[in-house]
């Protein structure tokens, strides 16, 4: 029996109140549209996921993410390099936070330092960063981004401003459900899904106005 491995990341990007009650958006991005860049005669492949890497863009975010915003200074990148391999993560225009994690393989360096796999480390992304894959496959993932710069309210799935506003959050769900799910039954693609004989597969998007945005990315 084959198995059908599946490696899942969740990143949830925070909006600015402006923005936080736009009308809900959703959009996939499929793997094989996700722009790429393969360097090294194919020794490095990167997924650009959001952002842009060595003048390759992404996608277009959906709108009114923060990730659609020119300051948010966002990046998302899933880096894939073969065993002994050096690649040199450019360093961004723009002062940021950037931190990689290093989710498959065995020891990454990043100049002078080695680490160890399920290990997330912060960069500085006003310089060139050294990366170098010792005797094993690497693959990790690059998250950068700017700071709102507002306060933060979290409970549970929401993030606000303020508590009054995660008590109307709260408040808000309880009386609609997110709005219920008024487009009749799902629809299923059967190059993408199955239905399994043995359970009832069901999908439900809530219709509800961003608290905050959400990125699934899988990479098969």
């Amino acid at each position: 029996m084959a198995f059908n491995t599946l490696e899942l990341f969740q990143i949830w990007l925070n909006l600015p109140k402006k923005i936080k009650l736009v009308p809900p958006h959703f959009t996939m991005f499929w793997s094989e549209k996700i722009p790429k860049l393969n360097l090294q005669s194919g020794a490095v492949q990167i997924s650009v996921i959001a952002g842009e890497l060595n003048g390759q863009k992404s996608l277009a975010p959906p709108p009114d993410s923060w990730a659609s915003q020119h300051e948010s200074e966002i990046g998302i990148y899933l880096v894939k390099m073969r065993a002994g391999t050096e690649w040199g993560l450019p360093a961004n225009k723009n002062p940021a936070s950037r931190m990689l994690y290093f989710f498959n393989g065995k020891t990454l360096s990043i100049d002078s330092e080695t680490i160890s796999k399920s290990t997330g480390v912060h960069l500085n992304n006003q310089i060139e960063s050294s990366l170098r894959s010792d005797d094993t496959e690497v693959e990790f993932l690059i998250l950068q981004a700017r700071a709102i710069g507002e306060p933060v309210v979290q409970h549970g799935p929401f993030v606000m401003n303020t508590k009054e506003e995660i008590v109307q959050t709260f408040a808000d769900y309880q009386k609609t459900q997110f709005g219920g799910w008024p487009w009749g039954a799902p629809r299923y693609d059967s190059r993408r899904f199955r239905k399994r004989s043995d359970c009832e597969t069901i999908c439900k998007i809530s219709k509800r106005k961003n608290r905050n945005s959400v990125i699934n990315y899988s990479k098969y």
